[in-house]
């Protein structure tokens, strides 16, 4: 799973800009398929079965319909319902994330 982070900290004086530099993939790829999935809001560790199955819903239908062509996916929004738990509940479900199989981006984003 990609790994991008970049700490921001809330300034109200400064605006503040974070690039990241994307390199062009070798392949064509204008043959692709996206998954989106938005707020899981997982928050009690007992929801990560909940999630699984979806994710192995997820799975099957990648093999079915789409294993011709390069997926990825993306998790955002309310990833973890408190923030105080996400520590705990973010690892396991990234983790669970990638037994999907494709390449999914999680968008966290965790305000200090």
């Amino acid at each position: 799973m990609p790994y991008f982070f970049c700490e921001i900290h809330k300034d109200k004086y400064h605006k503040h800009k974070t690039n990241f530099e994307l390199n062009k993939l070798v392949n064509n790829e204008d043959r692709h398929t996206i998954i989106a999935w938005a707020d899981p809001q997982v928050f009690f560790e007992h929801e990560l079965l909940e999630l699984k199955e979806v994710a192995d819903d997820v799975k099957a239908l990648v093999a079915e319909f789409y294993s011709d062509r390069p997926t990825y996916g993306s998790v955002a929004g309310d990833i973890i319902g408190y923030v105080k738990d996400a520590n705990l509940l973010y690892p396991p479900l990234k983790n669970l994330v990638a037994t999907i199989g494709v390449t999914f981006f999680m968008f966290l984003v965790i305000m200090i």
